[in-house]
Formats: structure tokens, C-alpha cells, sequence
């Protein structure tokens, strides 16, 4: 086999099955079984959920380093580089790392003759890499690319499973009612794993499908509501450059408790170390710009009530808001425009290199057939959209980037050019 670099790799394996999604455990179960990766050493923890899972796994390593656990967690999508979605002890992994488990797996695809999905062959690196360089790992934490339970990372048995929220999100793949999308990121609950749920609506729902299988039912724990000293101290952390939900805390140090109850879970030690980019992320500091990956209704309705919380304290600029958006066609969009609507100053809606994004002007025609022509604007980049805000803004007002994460990569890497 030749040897190819990273990204000659990563375009090896889109071409591999022609479907981006393609939910199923049959084929990548047969290529597990062979690579040995279905078993893993680690204690595992898996995080499913329509919002917040990225907060929670990188909590989950924060909690690890503090007591100087070897920990390994695998999430999608990246912002900046692939390499993100797998790290080790806080590090991305390197491009020979991958090199040499896409190998190991192309062989052992080829000889069974099937074909994987993307995230089906990166989840499966992920596994290896854990497994064969990494055995020392004391915890791998999995997060479910999409629904749960016929999504790659739930072919790992877990000792803990974690469900943030469930609200409507890929309703193509999932179902098209809350009670349908439930019983996917439920599957995630196995026998004699311990499943922590993050909010009563949420709670309810699981509640609902896990009836049935009283083992699982018995499982379920609804996360604890942090007293007031523990939600002035996440409301207050001022080391970090997002805003933490609480619940999303909780959850993280209530599963690491369930596994490592001798360990240090201390709000104040923890905190500091959690390292996590775009979700509230303020990345200027000239005129106040604000990077965030919501994308679903629920998501911008949890971004605004922390931007409304954020400017009426002070810390973020009371003035005009300037949102840049780019998102994704199979999005909830007018649902999403409809929440952030009121509060905004002018819209600028933006291409976005990828064959499952809504363009532009698709965008602004949505956006136009139901608001003000006059508050928005059309741009073909994040940077050309951005561009146009400068000559608009000043240092009263505010930048809001959002929709996607490659929305949200593209103003990161822009700012990396420019600053």
C-alpha cells in the first residue's frame, strides 16, 4: 500500500461509500470485530444529545487531567483540523497516528469488501488508536456523531452514557417528533450502564422509552441541579473564554464521580482546564465578535438567553448586534432566524464551501419572505460577510458569528490571518 499523507487519506476514505450519513452498525461492526477495537481497557463514557455534548467531553478531560488520568476522547466535527477529533491527554493526535491506523483498517476493510461512511472509518481509527498505542488510557470518552444508537461509537460497550438534551435536530435520520429522536439517543443505554440525563423534558422523554426495559429504566439518573454556591462559581468563571451551562457541568462531574468517586471533582480545579473553542467564544478584541456553533432551534434559544445574561452584566458591549450566518440546507433555518429575529440589528447571510450547505441567496430569500429586506445582506464567504460588518459597526456594538461549525471555522481561521 502506498503511503499517503493525511489529507491524500481523508480523501480517500469520502470516496469510499456516497452517502455522507448512512446510519447502521452492520458494516462497521464487521471491520471492529476484526481490528480487535470493540473491547476497550478504558472505563468508557458515552455523550449523546442534540446540544452541549462538545462542553460535556471536554469537561470530562478536564476532570481527567486534574487527577492525572490518561484520557482519550473522540469528537466531530473538527473546527480548524481533522486531528482535533481525536485527542490524547489533552493533545491532538498526530498525521503519521492516523496515517498508520488508516492503514491498518483500509487492509481490513479491503479484505471484508465493504464500504464505510466517513465517520464510520474515523470512528474506527479513533478506536484503534486508543486501543493499540494508547493502552494505558484510564478513560475514553465517545461522543455520538448523530442520533445514538446505530451511530459508529455505540458499537463500544459503556459504563456511563450520557444524554445532554433532546429537541429536533436531524429529522431526516432521527424522526420527525421528540418522542422518535429520544428513542435513538437512548439507545446509547445498555445494560449495566449508568445513564445520566440532563433536564426534566429530556429526563421524561428517555423515562418514556426506557419503560419498557425496566433494566434500563432503573438506570436512568436525572443530573443534579448544582446548588447556588456551584452555579455562582460556573456562572462566575471568568478563566474560560465561553460561558459554561451548568447543566452541561453537572453532567460531566456526576459521570466522572460515577467512575472515579476517590478522585478530585472540585468545581474551582476543574474549571480553569477546560479547553473547548466556539461555543461562545469571543475572539476580537476590537469590535466585540462572539463565534458560536448553534445551528437548531435549541441551541440559538440557549446562545441568546447567554448573550441577553452577558450584556445586561456588563461584559459583553449593549449595543447593536450584527449577526453573520452560515448554515447547513437540512437545518431547522426559519425556526432558528425566527428566535434571534428580534434582537438583531442587521443579518448577513453567507456561502459556505460545503455541497450540504444552503447558499446564500437561498438564505436571504427564506429570510426575506418572512421579515424586513432591509435588515439583511448577502456575502459569499464568512470574510467578505465579516468585511461588510466593519463598515457598519463600531465598539458599541456586537458581532455574532453562528450557524455551523463551518461557519464558525472560517471566522477563526479568518481572524488567524488577520491578527
Amino acid at each position: 500500500m502506498s503511503q499517503r499523507s493525511l489529507q491524500q487519506w481523508l480523501t480517500h476514505i469520502e470516496s469510499f461509500h456516497p452517502e455522507e450519513i448512512e446510519l447502521g452498525l452492520e458494516r462497521i461492526n464487521l471491520v471492529a470485530e476484526k481490528l480487535d477495537v470493540k473491547q476497550q481497557q478504558a472505563k468508557v463514557i458515552i455523550v449523546g444529545g442534540t446540544n452541549g455534548k462538545g462542553s460535556v467531553v471536554a469537561a470530562l478531560e478536564a476532570l481527567a487531567r486534574i487527577n492525572h488520568l490518561a484520557v482519550a476522547c473522540y469528537t466531530s466535527p473538527h473546527l480548524i483540523r481533522f486531528n482535533e477529533r481525536i485527542r490524547i491527554d489533552g493533545d491532538d493526535v498526530s498525521d503519521e497516528q492516523l496515517v498508520t491506523a488508516f492503514e491498518k483498517i483500509e487492509l481490513v476493510r479491503q479484505s471484508l469488501n465493504v464500504a464505510l461512511t466517513f465517520f464510520e472509518f474515523t470512528t474506527l481509527a479513533a478506536l484503534w488508536i486508543v486501543k493499540f498505542q494508547y493502552p494505558q488510557t484510564a478513560l475514553l470518552v465517545l461522543e455520538v456523531g448523530l442520533g445514538g444508537r446505530l451511530d459508529a461509537v455505540n458499537l463500544v460497550s459503556s459504563n456511563v452514557s450520557v444524554i445532554t438534551t433532546v429537541a429536533k435536530d436531524h429529522t431526516a435520520w432521527l424522526g420527525s417528533t421528540l418522542f422518535e429522536i429520544a428513542t435513538e439517543k437512548a439507545g446509547i443505554i445498555k445494560h449495566n450502564c449508568q445513564a445520566l440525563i440532563g433536564d426534566q423534558p429530556t429526563f421524561d422523554l428517555v423515562r418514556q422509552v426506557c419503560h419498557i426495559k425496566e433494566s434500563q429504566y432503573q438506570q436512568l439518573q436525572l443530573v443534579s441541579t448544582p446548588n447556588e454556591q456551584e452555579q455562582l462559581q460556573i456562572d462566575n468563571s471568568q478563566f474560560n473564554p465561553f460561558q459554561l451551562l451548568a447543566q452541561n457541568v453537572m453532567l460531566a462531574k456526576q459521570a466522572f464521580e460515577l467512575l472515579f468517586a476517590d478522585k478530585n471533582s472540585s468545581l474551582s480545579d476543574f474549571l480553569p482546564k477546560i479547553k473547548i473553542q466556539g461555543r461562545f467564544q469571543r475572539i476580537s478584541n476590537g469590535i466585540t465578535t462572539l463565534v458560536d456553533v448553534a445551528h437548531n432551534p435549541q441551541a440559538v434559544t440557549r446562545l441568546l438567553s447567554q448573550l441577553n445574561l452577558s450584556r445586561q452584566s456588563g461584559e459583553l458591549p449593549a449595543g447593536r448586534i450584527f449577526a453573520i450566518c452560515g448554515m447547513m440546507a437540512d437545518k431547522a433555518i426559519a425556526e432558528v432566524l425566527q428566535v434571534l429575529d428580534p434582537f438583531i440589528h442587521q443579518w448577513i447571510f453567507c456561502d459556505l464551501n460545503l455541497p450540504r450547505a444552503i447558499s446564500s441567496k437561498d438564505l436571504y430569500a427564506l429570510y426575506v419572505k418572512h421579515h424586513m429586506q432591509e435588515r439583511a445582506n448577502r456575502a459569499q464567504s464568512v470574510a467578505e460577510a465579516y468585511q461588510m460588518v466593519l463598515t457598519q459597526a463600531d465598539k458599541n456594538d456586537l458581532v455574532l458569528v453562528f450557524g455551523s461549525f463551518i461557519t464558525v471555522a472560517d471566522m477563526i481561521k479568518y481572524f488567524s490571518k488577520v491578527e
